[in-house]
């Protein structure tokens, strides 16, 4: 029989006279018995990604040609397989112009992602579709919405509230990681590397909460073990 914890469920433990609280990812045992909501009856939050690639993609290695639940896996699709069950493939749209010129790659993006045709080269007038979910799903998280690019130019962003509020993407991971994480990281495969002493400290509190974590270990499925160590050695 499962037996559901709370998710506000700390590891603790003493650090130098000094209580420590470390908290823990999202866990099956932390869900009700249908893994639908938390075991308190709170939805599991939302999470909602975009990616995008423009020019260049050949559509026969991305999109199915069987329909149903049972539908075939072209090569870049390949990785979804353990998942598939959970997953429907959307294909085959068009962009309608409505009228206007067809702004060569460029109205194609911007239609898609705001479900109008520009007027003109670089502007779009209406909301992406990101930002209208953003606004519904991100109002108690942290960041209402991360943007990143590959491009190394933060203004190649396709995301935007309207014409003039552009969201710029992020190229930098580390600048990006810093973000998210905090500053102070420092790459251990440099010629100077100093330890930094929050994650020494860091580390410390990790080792003091070591007996609580063996307990929670012990109450939670082989799934939850893996995701605890996963989380402990990241």
């Amino acid at each position: 029989m499962r037996y559901p914890v709370n998710r506000r469920e700390f590891l603790r433990g003493s650090l130098a006279g000094a209580a420590v609280t470390v908290g823990l990812p999202y866990l099956d045992i932390f869900l009700n018995a249908n893994g639908t909501a938390l075991a308190s009856g709170a939805p599991l939050p939302r999470r909602f990604g975009t990616w995008f690639f423009g020019c260049g993609m050949n559509p026969d290695r991305w999109a199915p040609t069987k329909q149903g639940t049972d539908y075939d896996l072209p090569p870049e699709l390949a990785p979804i397989a353990p998942v598939r069950e959970h997953l429907s493939v959307l294909s085959g749209f068009s962009v309608l112009l409505a009228g206007e010129a067809n702004q060569v790659h460029y109205t194609g993006i911007v239609g898609t992602l705001t479900g109008e045709a520009p007027a003109r080269m670089d502007v779009a007038d209406l909301p992406t579709f990101d930002v209208l979910i953003a606004d519904q799903i991100g109002a108690s998280t942290r960041f209402r919405s991360l943007e990143m690019a590959a491009t190394g130019r933060p203004e190649h962003s396709y995301s935007r509230r309207n014409a003039t509020s552009l969201n710029p993407s992020e190229p930098s991971p580390l600048a990006l990681y810093n973000r998210v994480f905090g500053p102070g990281f420092a790459d251990p495969n440099a010629a100077e590397f100093t330890p930094d002493p929050r994650v020494l400290l860091r580390r410390s509190a990790l080792s003091v909460v070591a007996d609580d974590r063996k307990r929670m270990e012990r109450q939670v499925g082989a799934a939850d073990r893996s995701r605890l160590d996963q989380y402990f050695t990241s």
